[in-house]
């Protein structure tokens, strides 16, 4: 097997080597078997986070905002933009208007 498909990770690379290899003669059915049941199990999980910090950074936010915080720098507000609604972000910056009590 192409290491390259299991370094990415790729399960539909995967699927189409093993169909070949299957009918191919040189994968076995039980092995193929066991490769198909695996592969439904990680299709069927949920994806790990592929950025740590990205995580942490909105989980930073979304606690901001639980709080009536408005964003504090403009990486937070882009961020907003593209986690929240635009009505949501507009309301977000009321907040942030001098003399507002937030939410």
């Amino acid at each position: 097997m192409p290491s390259a498909i299991l370094d990415a990770r790729d399960l539909h690379g995967l699927g189409w080597w093993l169909i070949c290899e299957t009918l191919g003669g040189n994968v076995d059915r039980g092995t193929a078997s066991v490769v198909v049941s695996a592969m439904r199990i990680l299709a069927n999980l949920d994806a790990p986070p592929a950025d740590t910090a990205a995580l942490q950074q909105e989980t930073e936010l979304r606690a901001r905002l639980m709080h009536g915080l408005p964003p504090r720098t403009d990486d937070e507000w882009a961020l907003a933009g593209r986690l929240f609604t635009d009505e949501a972000v507009e309301e977000m910056r009321r907040w942030d208007e001098p003399g507002a009590s937030g939410p």
